[in-house]
């Protein structure tokens, strides 16, 4: 019984190894679903985040309501004799307090078709206001926690009036301009306020049907467009590979015919190379010649006796060409036992200051090896160089014309 789901298990992985596209098709799906059940479990965290946005945006609007209302008109009509006061509807000159605003606007709130809600409790509510203190446990919970910390919002997903809702709360404090008024008015259930003390709380209820049902809708298009995505990618694979799989019979047909005449080439090719091998070889000794016969004319070293040798130097003087010159002047010098060596500068059309200091080494080594080095036909560029390197040169002899330094080559050799 036992070898039983073992040899299916074995034929299915053969049948899904045969059939790479199978297998292919069996992943993608795979992973499709599990990303769609991914954003399902996520639907109701989202839902959340977004009430808890839309509510902080709700209760940040009503607190700049009141904080814009208080500076720009309470405060800018009080000088010509308008009250602010509850009961502005039965009093002449008289307009809403802040407060009294805040829960007009939550009463038009609370009354729209929109299923938000918005209330200002307290634990210290004016007479008047008769539902102004705490009905439930959450305002009693949030008025404990915001005078604790009146600087963090206070909420809670719960049931609300029988639908899932999110309760947002927030600190209402004592401002400046209103903790006179509350602490000297005759009816106010507390008259020692200070400036930041929590007056109340602002809630902001957010129902979590409609935020989830959006949300909800938004996952659902996300979810058909990436089943769609899936399954119009696989088709455009699927036509793919077909399209490959001829295409690999045709190439398979291509490469046996292609063996067959590289066969017959590599036959031609033998016969080829030992013909080009043998090229080659010839090739290689012609240019050894040249390259010998050009590091030669680089640096011709010219014997005018058996003491005196003459280099002339022509056209531009590289680092390379400098190295060259020096390596065939001691050399020169070593053969022919020169005892005066003249290289003569006249035809030198360029050189740096690096490839100067490399010729001077040369020069400086031939005279370790008892040669006299005349210099001549040194240009007036080349001249401050050789001053600017700041070298010792007064060991050399230099003219102007090469003539004037065979002449002074003969007369160091008595002649």
């Amino acid at each position: 019984m036992s070898e039983r789901p073992s040899g299916w298990l074995a034929g299915c992985l053969a049948a899904l190894t045969a059939r790479p596209l199978l297998l292919f098709i069996g992943l993608v799906s795979f992973g499709v679903l599990l990303i769609v059940g991914q954003m399902v479990r996520f639907s109701a965290s989202l839902a959340q985040t977004a009430a808890l946005d839309e509510a902080a945006r709700t209760s940040n609007t009503l607190a700049e309501i009141r904080t814009i209302y208080t500076a720009e008109v309470v405060n800018r009509v009080a000088p010509y004799g308008i009250v602010a006061t509850h009961l502005y509807s039965t009093t002449e000159r008289a307009i809403p307090l802040p407060a009294t605003l805040t829960i007009l606007l939550g009463d038009r709130i609370n009354s729209a078709a929109t299923g938000g809600y918005v209330r200002l409790y307290s634990n210290y509510p004016f007479p008047w206001r008769t539902t102004g203190g705490p009905n439930d446990d959450f305002e009693r919970d949030a008025l404990a926690a915001l005078t604790a910390n009146p600087t963090q919002p206070f909420y809670r997903f719960e049931t609300f009036r029988g639908q899932p809702a999110l309760r947002y709360a927030t600190a209402d404090r004592m401002r400046a301009s209103c903790v006179a008024c509350h602490n000297s008015h005759p009816s106010s259930p507390k008259l020692d306020w200070q400036v930041g003390d929590v007056r109340g709380v602002l809630e902001v209820v957010s129902p979590l049907d409609r935020v989830q049902a959006t949300t909800d809708s938004q996952l659902r298009e996300t979810a058909l467009l990436i089943g769609g995505g899936a399954i119009l990618g696989l088709g455009v694979l699927g036509l793919i590979l077909r399209q490959l799989g001829a295409t690999t019979r045709r190439l398979q047909t291509a490469k046996e015919r292609a063996e067959q005449a590289q066969a017959q080439l590599q036959v031609e090719t033998a016969e080829r190379l030992e013909q080009e091998a043998s090229q080659t070889r010839l090739q290689r000794e012609v240019i050894d010649l040249q390259q010998a016969l050009l590091a030669e004319l680089s640096a011709p070293l010219i014997p005018i006796n058996k003491d005196i040798v003459v280099l002339p130097l022509i056209g531009r003087m590289t680092a390379e060409r400098a190295t060259s010159v020096s390596d065939a002047l001691l050399e020169g010098i070593h053969r022919l036992r020169a005892r005066v060596a003249i290289i003569d500068l006249t035809g030198v059309s360029s050189a740096d200051g690096a490839t100067l200091g490399q010729l001077v080494q040369g020069i400086a080594g031939g005279r370790l090896l008892g040669c006299h080095i005349i210099l001549t036909g040194i240009q007036p560029e080349l001249a401050q160089l050789l001053v600017a390197l700041d070298l010792d040169l007064s060991q050399l002899a230099t003219r102007a014309t090469l003539q004037s330094g065979i002449e002074l080559a003969l007369k160091l050799r008595g002649r």
